[in-house]
């Protein structure tokens, strides 16, 4: 895969996690490509949510990405240093 493709592949990924997760989405980081993947992606979310929504959400960011021909490599991590920062401040405010 060329760079300006990789490029274009990399703004569609955050558009479709844009669109699915909304506020809730804090940032993406890409790496790769590895192996037979075009690219991986880490998709990083402002604070927990259930299991079941994220495993449906981040469905709707693949398919799309597979029946254009693209193999990405999607995950996702809690950012949990900004909720923790947010509770300690809350903590010491009260």
């Amino acid at each position: 895969m060329k760079a300006c493709e990789r490029k274009v592949l990399k703004q569609r990924i955050l558009d479709l996690a844009t669109e699915q997760f909304g506020e809730l989405l804090k940032d993406v980081r890409f790496s790769g490509p590895f192996e037979d993947e075009d690219l991986d992606a880490d998709i990083i979310l402002r604070k927990r949510i259930e299991l079941k929504e994220i495993g449906a959400k981040l469905w709707n960011i693949y398919r799309p990405l597979r029946k254009e021909g693209y193999r990405v490599l999607i995950a996702h991590e809690f950012d949990e240093k900004s909720n923790l920062s947010k509770r300690m401040k809350r903590k010491y405010s009260s």
